[in-house]
């Protein structure tokens, strides 16, 4: 459950953050800005370690993150695997923008709040996708926690017999003297 609250507070994060293209008034923008991104990869690019001066360069570059996060969960809804791997590391990736949310929030309350709106539309459509890709990143940390339990059950059998097998060894030991 706390994984999935993660998921939401990450994509309610990933919201905040908008690129020029998605300005209405684009004649500050190069024309690099206003090329729309629509892979992780060239997401990771742009914004990595970047930190954001107003709240409207930050909404911006959030927003772009969230349409590059609609793109991948539809991708991963026709089955593209890829698609899943980066929405899982881009969920990961969206984490490193926390405290920016918190600092232009505080900021920009009301921004914030039109812009939390804007997104919950964006995201509406990709919701059960994102539940779904929660709930199978459980299950793979499940199956692993799977396999360290079964690893543990079986060094312990392991070791009882051990002990079993020496103590017998030294009962017969007894026996004989």
């Amino acid at each position: 459950m706390k994984k999935i609250m993660y998921l939401f507070f990450a994509v309610a994060l990933g919201a905040a953050i908008v690129s020029c293209g998605n300005k209405k008034d684009n004649k500050d923008c190069d024309k690099d800005e206003v090329a729309k991104i629509e892979n992780f990869a060239d997401l990771q690019k742009k914004y990595d370690g970047k930190t954001f001066d107003n709240c409207d360069e930050f909404f911006a570059a959030a927003e772009e993150m969230i349409d590059v996060m609609v793109i991948l969960a539809k991708k991963y809804e026709e089955g593209d695997k890829q698609a899943k791997q980066d929405l899982i590391d881009l969920m990961s990736f969206l984490e490193q923008f926390d405290s920016e949310a918190e600092k232009h929030e505080a900021e920009c309350p009301e921004k914030m709040a039109e812009f939390n709106t804007k997104i919950q539309e964006k995201t509406k459509p990709i919701e059960n996708t994102l539940r779904l890709l929660a709930f199978d990143m459980m299950d793979s940390e499940d199956s692993g926690i799977d396999e360290v339990i079964d690893e543990a059950a079986e060094e312990v059998d392991n070791k009882l017999q051990s002990l079993k097998s020496d103590n017998s060894d030294a009962l017969n030991k007894l026996k004989n003297n």
